[in-house]
């Protein structure tokens, strides 16, 4: 191979090996500073913790610059001064949360701006896209990040935790109000509520009234003399209560007796009412005849003193007519007396 040739090849080589090195730097997003399009931005930090020239830029974890370059402040300034080279288009509230993101394995830092906290009226103000806008940050130290991240992990539960406390403060509070001292006296005269210790207090009271009671009847049950008593009475009241069976039986038998002699004594009685009707009648039979003075007894009218007997007869048969239904009635009413 000639020379000329083996140069014409070597000049190819390295166009083809510059062309894919720009391809795979636009793949990568770099872009030389001559041709990209963006606006600056100054970051203040007190730390560079390992930013760098070419570090990314992100907002809420979206890639949106790259810093351009990373030096010290100018003296008696402290800390470090970071130029951000923002994409077109992006446009970054002024009060932005400025940190430091690093991998845990490998790679490089990252500058994070963070929004989450802005309300809708900051994210309203813009920083302004000539180069002159500044924001500041401040980057945490292990420990103080590794406090930080735990602070913002035990805020929850701390808050919990703390309603939790005011909860059980106001449980110890309400049992103290049950437990404190209170006599029975304030809360019978309206002074205090009544509490667990008032209750325990009248328990305590009700179960030694119960004590002396249980304790007078075991007296009474250790006495030998109420016991004595006790059996006399139970067989007195045996002895009565057969005396009393015995006794209703002889009622019942006299009273049955006495029932049937006043059925007799009433059919007696009747027999001699019905008697005294028809003499009754007879005599009025010959009151007539003798009003007509028909037979003898008109004739016997006449005579004064027979008439004067006969009326006296009669009206004492009348008075016996009385007397004996007014004692029927009586019978009736009280029952007949018997003697035993």
């Amino acid at each position: 191979m000639s020379e000329r040739a083996r140069n014409l090849l070597l000049g190819l080589t390295v166009i083809v090996g510059a062309v894919s090195l720009g391809v795979i730097l636009l793949l990568f997003g770099y872009l030389p500073q001559w041709i990209q399009d963006g606006y600056e931005v100054r970051v203040e930090l007190n730390h560079a913790a390992g930013l760098s020239s070419g570090s990314r830029v992100k907002l809420s974890g979206i890639d949106v610059g790259v810093l351009r370059t990373v030096r010290l402040s100018d003296p008696p300034r402290r800390g470090v001064v970071a130029i951000a080279f923002i994409n077109p288009g992006v446009q970054l509230p002024q009060e932005l949360k400025v940190s430091v993101e690093a991998p845990i394995i490998g790679g490089s830092p990252t500058l994070a701006f963070d929004i989450d906290h802005l309300t809708e009226q900051q994210m309203q103000q813009n920083l302004p896209s000539d180069g002159q806008g500044t924001v500041q940050g401040r980057v945490p130290s292990l420990a103080t990040k590794f406090a930080e991240e735990l602070k913002a992990a035990l805020d929850e539960p701390l808050e919990q935790f703390e309603r939790l406390s005011h909860q059980w403060t106001q449980v110890a509070l309400h049992m103290n109000r049950l437990i404190e001292p209170r006599s029975t006296e304030q809360v019978d005269s309206g002074d205090q509520a009544g509490n667990l210790t008032t209750m325990l207090a009248r328990a305590d009271a009700r179960l030694a009234e119960l004590q002396e009671a249980i304790k007078g009847l075991t007296n009474w049950l250790h006495d030998e003399t109420l016991k004595a008593d006790i059996l006399a009475t139970a067989a007195q009241a045996v002895k009565a209560t057969k005396t009393l069976e015995s006794g209703a039986d002889s009622f019942v038998k006299l009273a049955d007796d006495a029932r049937k002699r006043l059925d007799g004594l009433t059919n007696r009685y009747v027999a001699l009412a019905d008697d005294l009707s028809n003499s009754i009648s007879s005599v009025q039979s010959m009151i007539k005849k003798a009003d007509t003075n028909q037979g003898t007894v008109g004739m016997m009218l006449n005579d004064p003193s027979l008439y004067n007997n006969l009326n006296d007869t009669i009206e004492r048969l009348n008075q016996a007519l009385q007397e004996v239904q007014l004692l029927i009635q009586k019978w009736m009413k009280e029952g007949l007396a018997v003697k035993t």
